[in-house]
């Protein structure tokens, strides 16, 4: 239904219009309206033309029983959710809209000096936010005026009226109008066919996949392309993840003809896709998993932008539990650690001294070991999208190490000219999603020998990212976790060169 506005909007929409007509007196009458037209209502609000307040020029399409356009009615509609089956996708793009709308409603707001706050409603639905719109402002009908704004840095902090929690601000707009936060892209080309396989393998409590990428290497039908002194990785991957775990949210990116004929012929049941995008030309004569990681970044933003959550894994790594089961999903990402100990895993401030400036020798610096993205949960949220972006159009114009990269977009600050990807970090518990360092060597009395291991150092996955001869112990530990011979890794040393612990 198109134009349509509900009985209880209706009368806001005539205020509305009375404040356009007295504009110059300095009030600003904004009300709650209907979800349907609220960015009607946000536009009339500050804009100052007769007949701002028209219901036929704001409000947008309302989206009914999954169908429907989506178009709110003052921007265009990316083509692909315009015709998304899934009614998740309209609505989380219909979400992110209006947020980027009150955000540049109240940066408009501040920059004419007035006061207010615009104050979503936090009841939880299926898309992380509330079903409701309210406004507290200070110009209502009682003949209450905006009180002007402060300039930056004058007076006391005022109370932000009507919003949540006790904190204060200092000034009205401030960084926030400046660098408003991220909207979810709305330009994102995903494959129809694509985007209904993920629809369709998705997890149907939490809307999440596991996504790993292969190639012929991977199978190493040939020993002279792989460096793990040969071994089907992708065979036990999915011997242990498939047919172990049945993990049924399965979603494999085939790169090559020999790896996706080797599916079909094998694993026939395996969700799989050979993605359009080509590995950037800039990464020709890196190492060859380099050039497969490439491609993540690019499919990630593809997966995550159909609001699904995404467990990018690596396959020389094995699942000895559901890792969907032991996800804490409370920051834009979620990674294993590369580091070996609890404070280079978790991190902590060490210190310098020179005693040459006296009582001003001492200082801190922060250390933190790199995320791993072999084994790396995304949430389909603004923020982690544009780290998405941003580490992909790094990988096209320049030569580097996928890993390096997106841990310099993810966790350095801001400075200069640089911005920072804005996301927030969770690490995942080192002694839970383990390294091969930590499990064989700085760890590894916990966990070797088998027979005495401690009753609490059931890993839930273990990835040989720190070991050459990868193949031999993901053998080793299937044999272990998942065929009962707890002593299947004993014999493994704890360095790659014999003898070692």
């Amino acid at each position: 239904m198109t134009g349509w506005v509900p009985p209880s909007a209706r009368a806001g929409q005539r205020r509305v219009a009375a404040a356009a007509a007295s504009a110059t007196r300095g009030k600003v009458v904004v009300t709650a309206v209907a979800l349907g037209c609220i960015v009607g209502a946000l536009a009339a609000a500050w804009d100052k033309r007769a007949g701002a307040g028209s219901a036929g020029v704001h409000c947008g399409q309302i989206v009914r029983d999954g169908g429907g356009a989506v178009d709110p009615g003052w921007m265009p509609v990316p083509e692909h959710v315009r015709n998304a089956r899934d009614p998740v996708v309209k609505l989380t793009y219909r979400r992110d809209v209006l947020a980027a709308a009150v955000r540049e409603w109240r940066a408009a707001a501040s920059a004419l000096g007035h006061v207010a706050t615009f104050e979503l409603d936090q009841s939880h639905g299926p898309l992380g936010g509330g079903g409701g719109f309210s406004l507290d402002d200070s110009s209502l009908d009682d003949g209450r005026q905006l009180g002007p704004t402060r300039p930056i840095g004058s007076g006391r902090p005022r109370k932000e009226a009507g919003a949540r929690g006790t904190g204060t601000v200092s000034s009205d707009g401030g960084a926030l109008a400046l660098h408003p936060e991220p909207a979810m892209p709305a330009d994102v080309q995903v494959d129809e066919e694509l985007r209904a396989l993920i629809l369709k393998t998705r997890s149907a409590d939490k809307g999440e996949v596991m996504l790993g990428l292969a190639n012929g290497v991977m199978l190493c039908q040939n020993p002279k392309i792989c460096w793990w002194n040969g071994g089907n990785i992708l065979k036990s991957f999915l011997e242990v993840t498939w047919r172990q775990l049945g993990v049924r949210n399965l979603i494999l990116a085939v790169l090559d003809d020999e790896t996706e004929e080797y599916m079909r012929a094998t694993w026939p049941g395996v969700p799989t896709f050979r993605p359009a995008a080509k590995i950037p030309n800039t990464q020709e004569g890196t190492h060859p998993a380099n050039r497969v990681s490439a491609l993540k970044y690019h499919l990630l933003l593809q997966f995550i932008s159909t609001g699904t959550g995404v467990l990018i894994t690596d396959l020389d790594l094995v699942y000895v539990q559901n890792p969907f089961a032991h996800l804490h999903r409370d920051a834009d990402v979620e990674g294993q650690t590369d580091g070996f100990s609890e404070k280079w895993s978790h991190g902590q401030l060490s210190g310098v001294s020179d005693p040459t400036m006296g009582w001003g020798g001492g200082g801190l610096y922060a250390q933190v070991f790199t995320i791993n993205v072999g084994c790396l949960y995304v949430r389909p949220t603004a923020r982690s999208a544009n780290l998405m972006m941003r580490v992909a159009a790094r990988m096209a114009g320049e030569k580097g190490w996928d890993q390096q990269i997106f841990n310099e977009e993810a966790l350095f600050p801001a400075h200069g000219r640089s911005t920072t990807g804005l996301v927030s970090i969770r690490i995942m518990d080192y002694l839970r999603f383990v390294n091969s360092k930590t499990f064989f060597r700085s760890e590894r009395r916990r966990f070797i020998p088998g027979i005495s291991a401690a009753a609490d150092s059931l890993p839930v996955m273990v990835h040989m990212n720190y070991h050459p001869d990868k193949h031999k112990r993901m053998l080793c530990l299937i044999a272990r976790y998942h065929g009962g011979q707890v002593d299947a890794c004993d014999h493994m040393p704890g360095g790659s060169e014999p003898g070692t612990r």
